[in-house]
């Protein structure tokens, strides 16, 4: 997910200091789809090149542009959208021992149950 991340930061210049709504919307979504694989604030911040802050606020606002479906958001966001549905992330094994292991917080192993009970980690054939 990092690596896609980090290609679609750059196809659609998302770290670029600007207000434009679509350029809002873009980095909003992205942050909110990082931090729910399990990504620190911190981190999507570096990403970004931003403050955490923004990355808290982004997300908030992600969440909510969702919950009243909102028309501009869901246009500026379809192409990312898209290219993220078709380029599905599975975690393997390895993933799951790497993100234990990274683990600093009770809350972030949390979150690893969470997506355990979800099925999310898949065995991979070596």
């Amino acid at each position: 997910m990092i690596e896609q991340a980090e290609h679609l930061i750059i196809k659609y210049n998302l770290r670029r200091r600007c207000r434009n709504q679509y350029l809002v919307h873009q980095r909003a979504f992205l942050m909110s789809r990082l931090s729910k694989h399990g990504l620190s604030v911190t981190r999507i911040a570096r990403m970004f090149k931003m403050n955490h802050a923004t990355v808290l606020h982004n997300v908030r606002n992600a969440k909510y542009y969702e919950e009243i479906e909102d028309k501009y958001y869901l246009a500026d966001t379809a192409e990312i959208r898209e290219e993220l549905e078709s380029n599905p992330v599975v975690r393997n094994i390895e993933d799951l021992v790497s993100e234990i292991l990274e683990c600093t917080t009770v809350r972030r192993l949390e979150k690893i149950q969470r997506r355990i009970l979800r099925n999310e980690y898949k065995l991979t054939e070596e």
